[in-house]
């Protein structure tokens, strides 16, 4: 399957920011069928002129962006560890997902400088932390683009089916706490204990005043939908089903030269 170029995405808003996803039938965590997949959209983007291609390998609990580096486009093998990537015009990155939301921020800072960001948005970086989350430490670049930055959030778990069950037998006090640091966030915590990822990333957002207008989401919830993979369904499913595989999706942006 090749990769999806998404309808009504933020390529309309910003038209050199280009963004694809890819779910199943495909596996994209499997590396050899990755890197096949991967190799035809590489020789198309060199074309339009990107020089640099390369993967962000997240740890879910590191609340560091990258800053904006020059990694050779052959680095299939030598994936950036962070959290977060800053892509200077002519780079382009991609990330595998189960359930986190990926996040990519588009704008023209106030030197006339077009800067693309794509950040993977776990639990772990966005509560846990809190007031060090991923999207806090981007203050000192989101400062830079006043009202030209836009936000698009890809996939991503819906809060309904993102449950952390404050009477677990297990984690009953660690998903307490976790509820406790997001009540003040409108929609952020479910009636049935769940979790609400894009409404945690949305609070964050405006909390660096970007605009409402300018935040949009692709409504895609990976958990039952039979074009992507879920991690948390298979973690729930996969003892009564053995069929099924932990896969993974794939987010790839390039910021393309004008």
């Amino acid at each position: 399957m090749q990769l999806l170029k998404l309808n009504n995405s933020i390529t309309e808003l910003h038209p050199h920011t280009l963004l694809k996803i890819g779910g199943k039938p495909e596996n994209w965590k499997d590396a050899k069928t990755r890197h096949k997949l991967l190799q035809a959209e590489l020789d198309d983007l060199q074309k339009k002129g990107i020089t640099s291609f390369f993967q962000v390998c997240p740890h879910h609990s590191v609340t560091v962006v990258a800053p904006q580096s020059n990694p050779q486009s052959e680095t299939f093998t030598k994936p950036l560890s962070c959290d977060g990537v800053i892509l200077s015009t002519g780079q382009c990155a991609y990330i595998l997902s189960g359930d986190c939301p990926t996040l990519i921020l588009s704008g023209i800072n106030k030197w006339g400088k077009r800067t693309v960001f794509m950040i993977h948005c776990s639990r772990e970086n966005l509560i846990v932390g809190m007031n060090i989350s991923i999207l806090s430490n981007l203050k000192a670049y989101t400062e830079m683009y006043k009202e030209d930055l836009h936000a698009y959030m890809v996939l991503g778990i819906s809060g309904t089916q993102f449950i952390h069950d404050r009477n677990d037998s297990i984690y009953g006090e660690k998903n307490s706490k976790l509820h406790k640091k997001i009540k003040h966030i409108p929609h952020a915590s479910s009636n049935n204990d769940g979790i609400n990822l894009i409404a945690i990333i949305r609070h964050q957002l405006e909390a660096l005043k970007i605009p409402q207008a300018h935040i949009l989401h692709d409504d895609i919830n990976t958990y039952g939908d039979n074009k992507f993979w879920s991690h948390r369904e298979y973690v729930e499913k996969h003892e009564n089903d053995s069929s099924l595989i932990d896969g993974r999706n794939i987010v790839l942006v390039a910021n393309l030269p004008q």
